[in-house]
């Protein structure tokens, strides 16, 4: 019982601890009309997992040159469509190293603009674990909306 209850934690807290908390420059956050602090809203469209992680309150967008900063995560800006699309690279943490458990996470997401203030789109994470950890693999998504607070 003990390591289902701290995969779940380490779950939550990988996912949670990744998103609203960037040290971005507030100059590089007005690089682009479509920059800045957005409120967001969410709706959990699918779940696998035992816990899931909301986004948050609060996610800080930077667009600039072709790319385009979510929540701390890069991906791809298309200034033509005001899509914005990214996939991290896979993130391994330590459950249970004695029992050889670990886990890994993968965030999608995927945003389009209506307008500078306001965007709608989806945001998934992935997780993975090793066959010491004794748990399924799983997954979550939303569908999001934000505006400018």
């Amino acid at each position: 019982m003990c390591r289902w209850t701290g995969l779940l934690m380490v779950a939550l807290v990988l996912a949670a601890g990744c998103f609203g908390d960037d040290d971005e420059d507030p100059a590089e956050l007005e690089a682009s009309p479509y920059s800045g602090s957005f409120v967001v809203a969410d709706t959990l469209d699918y779940n696998s997992c035992a816990v899931t992680a909301p986004l948050g309150m609060i996610v800080h967008v930077t667009v600039a040159e072709g790319a385009i900063t979510f929540a701390g995560f890069a991906g791809t800006w298309d200034s033509q469509t005001l899509h914005g699309y990214g996939v991290t690279e896979p993130a391994t943490v330590p459950i249970d190293p004695d029992d050889d458990c670990y886990g890994t996470y993968v965030v999608t997401f995927d945003i389009r603009f209506s307008d500078p203030d306001s965007f709608t789109g989806t945001y998934a994470v992935a997780n993975t674990y090793t066959e010491g950890c004794g748990a399924p693999d799983c997954a979550y998504g939303y569908r999001i909306g934000g505006r400018r607070p």
